[in-house]
């Protein structure tokens, strides 16, 4: 009865350890603060940034002794909005070095935290829709009719993701195959709160807005054994 006992407690360690590998796709939508920015926009006549914005990109991680290590990016577009006299739109992407741990493990779902440390940027176009050209000589001769204006810096990330494994093999021993999950967190900016146009920095700039909850869906493939 002692050799089992002792035999069961030792699979039940064996089998929290995961050691394996996963690549995904994501799309979802981030939900910028763009409050002190429309705040200006709004005093100049100009239409404001309308979030959440759409994201897509890709990742993948690691998963060492249940520690999971690896990175992702994304690119993101917000809708144009304008009014009579202007058109607004935003764009721009971040990536992340990831770190996270696996809380749960079964044959089809894993759970997990991840922290990540990276960077990301925000350009914004404003086009005067008074000033719209006819023809290409047209730009040439006076080509100040929109303006690019941008940010970035160093950011954080907090996110829980939840996998859930729905094609392949799914074992006590194994989860391998396709997988479809879920992801929510949050980009907290660390720097670059300025606004720039063409490398000068603008003064008086409204705060920059890169942080924000974000929700993703996820699909992708790999394998994680429990050894």
């Amino acid at each position: 009865m002692a050799t089992a006992f002792q035999t069961n407690a030792q699979n039940t360690s064996a089998a929290k350890k995961a050691w394996g590998g996963v690549g995904y796709f994501e799309s979802g939508l981030v939900f910028f603060n763009f409050n002190d920015i429309n705040k200006a926009f709004k005093n100049a006549d100009f239409p404001e940034l309308t979030t959440p914005s759409i994201s897509m990109g890709g990742g993948g991680h690691a998963v060492i002794a249940n520690f999971i290590v690896g990175g992702e990016g994304h690119g993101y577009f917000g809708a144009i909005t304008q009014n009579e006299h202007y058109k607004v739109s935003h764009g721009g992407g971040y990536g992340f070095f990831n770190l996270g741990y696996l809380v749960m493990n079964t044959p089809t779902t894993k759970l997990y935290p991840m922290v990540g440390l990276g960077g990301g940027s925000i350009t914004v176009s404003i086009t005067d829709r008074e000033q719209i050209p006819d023809s290409f000589d047209e730009i040439l001769t006076s080509p100040a009719r929109q303006s690019h204006i941008y940010t970035g810096g160093f950011t954080m990330n907090f996110s829980l993701s939840s996998d859930f494994f729905v094609m392949g093999q799914r074992s006590d021993q194994v989860s391998g195959g396709f997988f479809v999950g879920i992801r929510a967190g949050y980009n907290l900016q660390l720097s670059g709160y300025n606004w720039y146009l063409d490398e000068q920095t603008l003064s008086g700039s409204p705060g920059s807005g890169m942080s924000g909850p974000y929700i993703r869906l996820t699909i992708g493939g790999g394998g994680i054994s429990n050894n």
